[in-house]
């Protein structure tokens, strides 16, 4: 299973050479959880998405959700999100997004192994109460490699979206392959840097994205 993980993320970070639009990004992600109990948590998230070489702020993402535990290792999550998408008139149009997550960790000698699928449908919107505009349906599996060691958890993950219900049908729309270190300061403060490649795929002129990822999470 890891062997074909470190493979697939091999060959689809190798395969950017063939891409004929490229881009450098910085995402900044700021997260909130707050824990009820062992099973109930809330989260709220806030990311800023830079693009145009780092020159332009692409969008902005508010989204927040529910979290249950089942069981350890087994999570459930439903989330609501606003994205603010830049237009070429300088405006910022809204997307709105809902998705339900289901996720399975397992533990693989010293590595954990988390799968996840991902169920979303968005709406592109004109105007931010336009309700008239066309669903989007997507599944996502994701799957990451991690390694904890003290307070230090390096990962690589890889990610595939996977469009339903269109007239002009293809089975992938791109990929995200990061690679990344966790750092928990405590037991309520971590920080991530990663850098991700998104392709997009099944496209005449596909963009390859080349982005610094920087996040922030505060747990309560």
């Amino acid at each position: 299973m890891i062997r074909t993980l470190i493979i697939a993320v091999l060959i689809a970070l190798s395969s950017v050479a063939y891409s004929q639009v490229n881009d450098a990004g910085l995402w900044t992600d700021i997260s909130i959880e707050k824990r009820f109990n062992q099973a109930f948590s809330v989260e709220f998230a806030n990311c800023e998405r830079f693009d145009e070489n780092i020159t332009e702020l692409g969008s902005i993402v508010n989204e927040i959700g529910l979290n249950y535990s089942f069981t350890p290792r087994d999570d459930v999550s439903v989330f609501y999100r606003i994205k603010l998408n830049h237009a070429l008139d300088n405006t910022y149009y809204p997307i709105r997004r809902f998705y339900l997550d289901y996720s399975h960790e397992f533990e693989l000698a010293k590595f954990d192994l988390d799968a996840r699928l991902r169920a979303q449908t968005q709406q592109k919107n004109t105007y931010f109460f336009d309700f008239d505009s066309s669903s989007k349906f997507t599944l996502r599996p994701k799957i990451k490699l991690s390694y904890q060691h003290l307070k230090w958890e390096p990962y690589l993950s890889f990610e595939a979206y996977l469009p339903f219900f269109e007239d002009d049908y293809k089975p992938c729309e791109k990929f995200r392959a990061v690679i990344g270190l966790e750092y928990s300061l405590n037991k309520h403060n971590a920080f991530d840097l990663g850098y991700m490649i998104q392709k997009e795929v099944f496209k005449k002129n596909p963009l390859t994205d080349f982005v610094l990822l920087v996040g922030y999470k505060f747990k309560f």
